[in-house]
């Protein structure tokens, strides 16, 4: 885990003065090392210059891999530190970490604070780790199966310092939660830890034994790092698909078209598959879109003729009447105004579910909930009589509604409770109080809806008996409303029982 870039006046004071603290820390830790290590040896030296480079061509062979809205840094830095914490004498494992860590950012001209919070941070962990591993004494010997549990342990506490200094500044700079920013990608940062200082250890163990057995690690090294990346990005992947999976049901159990799927950093199959799939419901919007502007469009045409027509058919019947009394051509006028009337009232349905995206379609003010259902039920007594039972919440709640606009829909509800329920069984209409919304129900245990219509039932047109007279626009202009109120329109089905319709909306 490394810190972020940022220009230094962008960077806030809190983490200012953390870096420079850190920075003052390590500066300490250097020097407790250096006193630690005192006169070196040649070999000591060579030691030292060996663990520097080392730490160099560690912390420059990585592989980065996207980590939702962060990198992974797969690196074996760990390894080198572990194995020379086990080889090399006190003072020479921080001395040289120090080093190769400032060497390679000096030349990769990374920005002088960045530097001193890095330095000062590998001098703190490797004193720590240093300190732990030489209690009881120094000499211990790297083929003991005790020293390699002492040295996994020191080096536990170090890794706990690295991580835990570094989420800490980027938890102060990006204004992250630290628990965020430590346990986010907390499954690879672990698994990283055990395999470098198991590497560490068995390099260890090996140079102890032949030092030319080491340069047998550089295959099964590569070979691992090889697996690793592998796992990590199906790993990575499993999360992504996790994600989309997640944002596809929120957008179709919402109805939220507008929404998108998340879309991974980097290149790779999943990201293009988001893009791909984020431009079919672009497509789907826009034809969604174009549905409505199509109704609104037809029912703005159809209106004035349909009207004209109606006037035309009324003043027939009008002039037969006074000629002729009660002619049959009356009953067939009536049929005729009755079908009018239908086609009437189907281009009103239309053009309301077409003006729905428009501003202003909902005019939401308080209105109390016990008046509201009590005046839904009092219009619905003439096509359901005492078979309705209708119930409020006890208290004098308020919600903003259209008033108007949601009395109508629930006025469709239960009129398509009437038209298509079977038997006279009680029809229950409540309204109950949630935490942020208002949820309407309608239940009925007439029968119920077929299997597998539960949506297709809320689509414009769409009728369940074709015998039956309407325009089957109801339970669509149902949803549209909701949906201009900011809520959802669906049902709990029981096929061959009864069903409830139920509509939420936000207090």
């Amino acid at each position: 885990m490394t810190p972020p870039s940022a220009p230094s006046t962008g960077i806030p004071p809190a983490a200012r003065v953390f870096i420079a603290a850190v920075s003052v820390l390590g500066v300490l830790a250097v020097a407790l090392a250096v006193t630690r290590a005192g006169d070196l040896t040649s070999g000591d030296l060579l030691a030292l210059v060996v663990v520097a480079a080392a730490v160099v061509v560690a912390d420059r062979f990585t592989f980065q891999l996207p980590h939702g809205d962060e990198t992974e840094h797969v690196m074996l830095s760990d390894a080198v530190w572990t194995t020379a914490l086990l080889l090399t004498v006190p003072g020479v494992p921080t001395l040289g970490a120090v080093l190769g860590t400032a060497a390679w950012q000096v030349a990769a001209r990374w920005p002088l604070r960045k530097i001193a919070f890095n330095v000062g941070q590998v001098a703190i962990a490797l004193t720590v780790a240093e300190a732990v591993f030489g209690l009881g004494g120094t000499g211990r010997d790297p083929l003991d199966p005790v020293t390699w549990a002492i040295g996994a342990g020191a080096m536990a506490l170090a890794s706990i310092l690295n991580v835990g200094l570094v989420g800490v500044v980027i938890s102060l700079v990006q204004a992250e939660p630290l628990r965020v920013v430590l346990f986010g990608p907390w499954r690879l940062t672990n698994i990283q830890w055990v395999g470098n200082v198991s590497v560490g250890l068995l390099a260890a163990v090996l140079w102890n034994v032949s030092p030319y057995g080491v340069v047998l690690l550089a295959l099964p090294i590569v070979l691992l790092s090889l697996a690793y990346r592998d796992w990590v990005r199906s790993t990575i992947e499993a999360n992504q698909m996790e994600q989309m999976m997640k944002g596809a049901e929120a957008i179709a159990r919402e109805r939220a078209f507008e929404a998108r799927l998340p879309v991974g950093e980097g290149g790779g199959r999943l990201p293009e598959l988001a893009v791909a799939l984020n431009h079919m419901l672009d497509q789907l919007e826009i034809a969604l879109h174009r549905q409505r502007q199509l109704m609104a469009d037809v029912a703005g045409r159809l209106r004035r003729p349909i009207g004209a027509i109606s006037s035309a058919v009324d003043r027939r019947q009008q002039n037969g009447a006074a000629h002729n009394g009660a002619a049959p051509g009356a009953a067939i006028s009536e049929e005729t105004r009755a079908d009018l009337r239908l086609v009437s009232r189907i281009l009103d349905d239309m053009a309301d579910i077409g003006r729905s995206q428009t501003p202003g379609y909902v005019d939401r003010k308080d209105v109390p909930l016990a008046e509201l259902v009590a005046n839904v039920a009092t219009k619905a007594e003439p096509f359901l009589g005492e078979r309705l039972h209708a119930a409020a919440p006890a208290t004098a709640t308020v919600a903003a509604l259209d008033r108007d606009r949601m009395e109508e829909a629930l006025l469709r509800l239960l009129q398509n409770t009437a038209d298509h329920g079977s038997g006279a069984r009680p029809v229950n209409f409540r309204a109950v109080e949630e935490d942020r919304s208002i949820l309407f129900e309608v239940v009925d245990e007439g029968g119920g809806v077929p299997a597998g219509h539960e949506e297709i039932i809320f689509e414009p047109f769409y009728r369940a008996d074709a015998r039956r007279d309407g325009g089957g626009l109801g339970l669509a202009l149902v949803r549209t409303v909701a949906e201009a109120h900011g809520g959802s329109a669906g049902i709990v089905n029981r096929p061959g029982a009864g069903v409830t319709f139920w509509v939420r909306v936000p207090r």
